[in-house]
């Protein structure tokens, strides 16, 4: 559902009669529908619905020999990080969550950062960042709650309860928590609700695995079409021995600890493939691949964009093989005519090279656009497929060479300089152009898949929203929105 995010001006009395007596604009955000006060059902205050535990491992009756931190996904998943030693950690700090708690990370909860512990994650840990909430009263069911409060407009209205000095930091303290009302129905209405939410969430599960089972086929149909044998996984390799012959070896003379892992000695299974390698920034006349020389973008002073002009790429907009405008920046035609050297004409290879690494798509949608800092821009000539070189440079192939090179000092990035020492394979173009139909052929499906996860989102938030208001009441205030 749509959320109207104007702001009501509001008078010096009516601010000073609230008891916050706060003066930020969120706070007094204007709702196109107050749901609590539309709601068939009675608000109230989660401190009527359970209580905040604050448990620390000292005060356990039995001490582990280790625990598992965790996070919590804005999608509103439990996930566990890998095991910490006890004596690795101050137990007096470290707060232990039970079965059936609900986890509200502190700056990300009204992001959708709300999850439930799963039997499995009993006695996880945490630290003060996540407010952990237990359901004492009988007529509440914790997985309603759950529900209730990663809908859209619960979500604002967090964020409208929190505070902080930037909307990134913005932080939901405990007491905002313990006084957040939402609708408490009968009980056999809210296992109703779940029951609702549950086949949409269902459908969501089946077409996440069947994207990444498409994934991984096509990585894997990509490289045995090149006769390449890898797996590349991310390892943890805090310690090895690293001799002066070894870094002599080296291309790059790089001494850093991430450059040098023993894992990446796995790209020499890239070089027993069945076709010629080059550098992406090859000069070779044979053996080049780029019209140009790579090239990334820049972005606007003070970051500042119009609401219409040119379409500007960022990061975000990359995804695999592809370019994903649901959500986009413009910037004038002053200062794109600035940036001749990353304007976009169409069917360019863009690679991110900073934030998020090595992330691969084909630019078949913008002729006329342009792309900031993080992204680099490969034009190539009639010797490489452009798909073809997206997705060789998204397999683990790809991959494991992008890691080896990244930097993560500050804000991980690879430069131009490295991105153009990267190798690919060079096959004949009518075998670059078979392996591209079976990559378009595999997105093709895999855009299905995510189309159908979109789908049964909007619809999950609009079971909750009608179930909250009413089906009438809704269809009003939707029309009203249009």
């Amino acid at each position: 559902m749509n959320i109207n995010n104007d702001f009501l001006s509001r008078s010096v009395n009516e601010i000073i009669s609230d008891p916050s007596c706060r003066l930020d604009v969120l706070y007094w955000k204007n709702f196109a529908i107050d749901f609590n006060s539309n709601s068939e059902f009675t608000p109230q205050p989660l401190r009527d619905i359970g209580k905040i535990r604050n448990e620390t491992i000292d005060q356990q009756a039995i001490i582990k020999e280790f625990y598992y931190t965790f996070r919590i996904a804005y999608k509103g998943e439990v996930v566990l990080n890998e095991p910490v030693n006890t004596n690795d950690i101050p137990i007096s700090k470290f707060k232990v969550v039970k079965e059936g708690d609900l986890v509200f990370s502190r700056i990300n909860c009204c992001r959708g950062a709300v999850g439930i512990i799963k039997e499995f994650q009993n006695d996880a840990i945490c630290t003060n960042e996540t407010h952990i909430f237990t359901v004492t009263n009988l007529n509440v069911h914790n997985r309603y709650l759950h529900i209730i409060l990663r809908h859209p407009y619960y979500q604002d209205r967090i964020l409208s309860k929190s505070t902080g000095a930037s909307l990134e930091r913005m932080r939901f303290p405990e007491g905002a928590l313990l006084e957040f009302e939402v609708p408490i129905p009968p009980i056999d209405k809210q296992l109703y609700l779940i029951r609702q939410v549950t086949k949409q969430d269902e459908i969501i599960l089946q077409n996440t695995e069947l994207i990444e089972r498409l994934r991984l086929e096509r990585n894997k149909y990509v490289l045995n079409e090149l006769g390449i044998d890898l797996i590349f996984k991310e390892a943890n390799e805090d310690f090895y021995a690293l001799s002066l012959s070894t870094i002599n070896k080296n291309s790059y003379y790089r001494l850093d600890f991430e450059h040098n892992q023993p894992s990446f000695d796995l790209i020499k299974n890239i070089f027993k493939g069945k076709y010629h390698l080059v550098p992406i920034g090859n000069n070779i006349p044979n053996n080049r691949i780029l019209k140009s020389p790579i090239k990334s973008g820049s972005t606007p002073d003070g970051g500042i964009y119009p609401t219409r002009g040119i379409i500007f790429l960022q990061a975000g907009n990359i995804i695999e093989n592809g370019v994903d405008l649901t959500s986009h920046e413009y910037i004038t035609s002053e200062f794109h005519e600035s940036l001749k050297r990353s304007q976009l004409k169409g069917n360019e290879v863009l690679v991110t090279i900073a934030g998020t690494i090595g992330r691969a798509g084909v630019n078949s949608k913008v002729e006329d656009g342009n792309i900031n800092q993080a992204i680099a821009i490969l034009r190539l000539n009639e010797t490489m497929d452009p798909f073809f070189l997206s997705a060789f440079l998204n397999s683990d192939a790809g991959r494991i060479q992008f890691a080896k090179y990244r930097h993560d000092f500050g804000t991980p990035n690879i430069n131009t300089t490295e991105l153009a020492k990267l190798f690919v394979p060079l096959p004949p173009i009518t075998i670059q152009g078979k392996i591209a139909e079976a990559v378009i052929d595999f997105e093709t499906k895999i855009l299905k898949a995510k189309e159908a996860c979109k789908e049964s989102e909007k619809r999950k938030s609009e079971i909750i929203t009608e179930f909250l208001i009413g089906t009438k009441k809704y269809k009003n205030v939707f029309e009203r929105l249009k």
